[in-house]
C-alpha cells in the first residue's frame, strides 16, 4: 500500500521510535478472531492495512499522528467493552449531532474501533453508514461530545492524507519524543 510505504518512509527518517513501534503483519487467527468476535467483516482497505501492521505497541508513543493503531485483539476488546455498554448508550442517543453520513446514534455495535487517541476517543471503521456514507468510511468518536464525524473514506484514505501531512511538515517531534501537529506558518 502506497500509504503505508509513505508513512513508513517519513517515520524512519524523522520518528524511527514511532516506526519501531508498529507491529507485524496480522495473522490470518487475529482477522477471524475479530470478525468472528463483532459478527463483521473488515473492509478490504483495512484488512490489507492489518496484513502489513497489526497495529502499534500501545506503550509507545503514537506512531500515526495523535493516534495509535490499534491491534486486531485491542479492537475486538474495546468493541466488546463498548458493546457491553449498549444499553446505557442507546439512552443518550438523543442530541447526537453528526456530520456527514453518520447515523444518529451515541454508539452502533457495527463500528469497529481502529485508532485511539489514548483519551477513550476513537476512529471506527462504520460498517452501518448513514444514506449517502460508505461502509468502511472513518468516522469519529468522541466519548464526552456529541458530534459524529466522517473523516475519511476509508482507512487508506486516511493513511494517504497522514502521509501526505508528514511529508509537508505538518508533524514533528516534540522534545519528549511524541509526534505533535507543527505550528501553523
Amino acid at each position: 500500500m502506497r500509504s503505508w510505504t509513505r508513512i513508513e518512509t517519513w517515520l524512519g527518517a524523522n520518528a524511527p521510535d514511532q516506526l519501531a513501534a508498529l507491529r507485524g503483519p496480522a495473522q490470518g487467527e487475529a482477522l477471524r478472531r475479530l470478525e468472528h468476535g463483532t459478527l463483521l467483516t473488515l473492509p478490504s482497505d483495512a484488512r490489507a492495512s492489518y496484513l502489513r501492521h497489526d497495529g502499534q505497541d500501545p506503550h509507545a508513543p503514537a506512531a500515526l499522528g495523535r493516534w495509535w493503531f490499534l491491534q486486531l485483539d485491542v479492537a475486538l476488546e474495546t468493541w466488546s467493552r463498548l458493546k457491553e455498554s449498549q444499553h446505557i448508550f442507546d439512552q443518550a442517543d438523543r442530541g447526537i449531532e453528526p456530520v456527514g453520513a453518520v447515523r444518529k446514534r451515541y454508539w452502533n455495535p457495527r463500528w469497529i474501533p481502529a485508532l485511539a487517541d489514548g483519551e477513550s476517543n476513537f476512529l471506527c471503521f462504520d460498517l452501518d453508514p448513514a444514506p449517502g456514507g460508505r461502509r468502511g468510511q472513518l468516522i469519529w468518536f468522541q466519548r464526552t461530545n456529541r458530534r459524529r464525524e466522517v473523516v475519511a473514506p476509508g482507512l487508506d484514505g486516511w493513511l494517504e492524507r497522514l502521509g501526505g501531512e508528514f511529508e509537508r511538515g505538518k508533524w514533528l517531534l516534540d522534545p519528549e519524543g511524541k509526534l505533535v501537529a507543527a505550528p501553523p506558518e
